[in-house]
Parts: C-alpha cells; structure tokens; sequence
C-alpha cells in the first residue's frame, strides 16, 4: 500500500482532507495544505512578533506565538498525515484564541473582576472538555463544535470590547474586527464545503479550498490580533495605536473609515 510505503508511515490522523496524498512531493503528504501555512501563518507571525518587540505587552504577543505554533503544527500535520502531529495543529489553536480572549482582561466591566474569572473557566472549560471528548470519543465534531463556542465567545467579547474610541477618537478596532468576522466566516464556508463535497484524499480543485482556508484564517487572525492590540492601547495606554499615521501597520488602511477622524479644519 502506497500509504504504508509514505516517508513519515503510514497515515492515521485523525481527520483527512481532499489533497490527493504524496502527489506533488515524495516527502509532503499534502504538499499545498503544508506549504500553505508558511506564508499565511509562521510568516505574518514573526514579522508581528519583530515589530511589537519592546512595544506590546505578552498578552498581546502571546497571540501572535500562538499563531505561529498553530502555524508550524499545520505544516506538520498536513505533511505528515501523523495524529501526533494532528495535536500540535489542533491544540495550539485552542490556546491561539484563549490568549485573544485574555489580552482582553480588564478592558470592560464584562472583562474585569468576578466576570473576568468566569470567562476564563468557561474558555479553558470548553477547550478541555471538548478536546477530552474529542480523543475519547474519537470524534472529530466534538473539537469542531468547542472550538468554535470558544471562538464565538471571543467574538462576543470583542464586540463589546471595541465599542469605545481611544484617545483619538479612533474606532479602528471595530473595523478590524469587522475584517477579521468576514474573514473567519468567508473561510469556515470554504472548508465545510470541501469538507462536505470532497473524499479524503480524492484530489482535485476542490483540494484548494484548504488552501483558501488557510489564507483567510491567517488573514482573520492578523486582523483580530491587530484589532486586540488596539483594544489594550485604548484601554490601558499599552503599546502603540495600530493606526497610528507616522507608522500604521500593514493592511489597516482598508478600514479606515473607522480610524482617527479628520481634524477640523480652521475657518477664517
């Protein structure tokens, strides 16, 4: 069996996607689900790691060495097929939003005191319970469905977090959270259509909704970490205002509708 004969053993994760096994390269298992990660994940994290070095707290950071760990663990996975390393992809991505969920404390009333604690048990809660279920159980859809309550528990709280402006009057936060809902959402659509319409390892166009996957994943994540850097900058002064003229980061132009308003302009 050409499976038993594949460079890292024989395949046993424990969910599959539509890539065609080894088809491009003898030792990448899903070459384009693989290679993918780099650019879109391990990439925008260490330049975000680079430019927030010495400017952004670790709550903050956390997020982007998250980003970076869901990052190398996909490119693993999808290259090996091996569950081991199925872990490292999917657990990494449970503490990826638990820190976006965290770098939020004490920036609302809901994120502050007795309200702070509860949501960090019912955060951890749902990721441990969920990935307990999902390896006794050996049910994929368990980690799907916890996954997604912590994600939209995060999303809840950063709505309510990206209500006020900072100092500026700047509501840049919302707009970023707005690319990063449409990003995640587009996304989730892509991968439950190539989940739903492709067999594992059938090949094919359909292949390359996962790689679509991985774009605007990355592309959500780069916008909600921006948009929570900029939620600890309003609330606590900390770091630098991610539309900042003399040095916006990247991509934050496309909401600036929501950035700092134009100054008034003197009458004579």
């Amino acid at each position: 069996d050409a499976m038993a004969l594949s460079y890292w053993g024989e395949v046993d994760a424990m969910h599959q996607f539509c890539e065609a096994k080894y088809e491009v390269s003898p030792w990448l298992a899903e070459f384009w689900n693989a290679t993918s990660n780099i650019p879109f994940f391990c990439l925008p994290a260490l330049y975000c790691l680079y430019r927030s070095y010495g400017v952004y707290d670790l709550r903050v950071q956390m997020i982007w060495i998250s980003m970076f760990v869901v990052g190398f663990g996909s490119f693993m996975f999808h290259g090996t097929m091996r569950f081991r390393w199925e872990m490292w992809d999917e657990v990494p991505m449970f503490f990826l939003v638990l820190s976006a969920m965290f770098s939020k404390d004490d920036s609302h009333w809901m994120t502050s005191g007795i309200y702070k604690r509860l949501i960090h048990l019912a955060g951890f809660g749902c990721a441990t319970i969920g990935m307990g279920m999902y390896l006794l159980k050996n049910d994929y859809e368990m980690f799907v469905h916890s996954f997604t309550i912590v994600v939209l528990l995060d999303l809840f709280l950063s709505f309510i977090c990206t209500q006020a402006p900072d100092k500026h009057g700047s509501h840049i936060s919302s707009g970023l959270l707005m690319g990063y809902a449409a990003s995640i959402g587009s996304g989730r659509i892509f991968w439950e259509i190539e989940r739903l319409t492709c067999e594992p390892g059938q090949g094919g166009p359909t292949a390359l909704l996962h790689v679509l996957w991985h774009f605007l994943a990355g592309l959500a994540v780069y916008f909600g970490s921006l948009s929570d850097a900029q939620v600890r900058y309003s609330a606590h002064g900390l770091g630098r205002a991610v539309d900042d003229p003399e040095d916006p980061w990247p991509l934050v132009w496309l909401w600036q509708s929501w950035g700092r308003p134009e100054p008034m302009k003197k009458v004579d």
